[in-house]
């Protein structure tokens, strides 16, 4: 079977997502800390939280809840209510509880302002690098095969040793070969975004941390990061069949939050 090759913009497009990927977390977390003259280490900790979290506990009840195959599993895929709030909830639950748990111990001695921006800069820019430049590179590596005839080997190789990830394959040399300029830029716009809210985020759990009339900023992120979620759920499910519309509401939404956020900042005497 032919699979196709990935057009020059869409491989331009590929490694323009990779570089930046990498390149714009380190950079901002760098002008950031020295700017400021702040410590690196709450930047490293945003990061090491995430994986922890999103990437590693969270993993754990979203494969009872939602990939294992179970009756209830297979509910809550099929329902966009209960999809949008047990996916949405557990990617609020636990990365905003990462970052609480971070401010009120590990982090418990670096109790200047400075470390929510830090901390949320680590944390969105570790989900950059793995979402925009590890995977990037893998999808870079696949779009070269494509082009070069050796995706279809490989493809050959898996149908014999695991066919049911045929279809995944394919459907991925699909997507690849829909890579764009244009939809390049989106992906790049939406880590962005997910940057400026990750820190807004810090902020507003920083605040709840260290003002003890203010503990309700907690969860109020949590449920902000549960509406940010439900976007990209709304597009699963067809609710919203534009993902420039998806994309339009994530920034505005995001800069809604940053503005907020920025005001709970400047008002922190700390």
């Amino acid at each position: 079977m032919e699979y196709g090759t990935v057009s020059a913009a869409g491989m331009a497009a590929l490694i323009i997502m990779v570089v930046v990927g990498f390149a714009m977390p380190i950079a901002v977390s760098i002008f950031w800390t020295v700017k400021k003259k702040v410590s690196y280490l709450p930047v490293l900790i945003g990061a090491i939280m995430f994986v922890v979290f999103a990437l590693g506990l969270e993993s754990i009840p979203k494969y009872f809840l939602l990939l294992n195959g179970s009756n209830l599993a297979n509910y809550i895929m099929g329902h966009f209510w209960s999809f949008a709030l047990v996916g949405a909830g557990l990617a609020g639950i636990f990365e905003e509880t990462a970052r609480f748990l971070a401010f009120r111990i590990i982090l418990r001695k670096h109790d200047k302002k400075e470390t929510a921006i830090s901390y949320g800069i680590g944390h969105g820019g570790i989900e950059a690098i793995v979402l925009l430049g590890i995977s990037g590179i893998s999808y870079l590596m696949y779009a070269v095969m494509m082009n070069t005839g050796t995706f279809d080997v490989m493809v050959q190789q898996i149908a014999m040793t695991a066919p049911e990830q045929v279809e995944a394959m394919e459907q991925l040399a699909q997507a690849l070969q829909e890579v764009t300029l244009g939809n390049g830029f989106i992906s790049i716009l939406e880590r962005i975004m997910a940057m400026i809210f990750h820190v807004s985020c810090s902020v507003l759990v920083f605040k709840a941390v260290h003002d003890k009339g203010a503990w309700y900023f907690y969860p109020i992120a949590i449920l902000l990061h549960m509406f940010l979620d439900v976007f990209a759920a709304m597009f699963q499910f067809g609710i919203i069949t534009s993902i420039y519309v998806v994309e339009a509401c994530i920034a505005a939404l995001s800069i809604i939050v940053a503005i907020f956020a920025k005001r709970v900042y400047d008002k922190m005497n700390l």
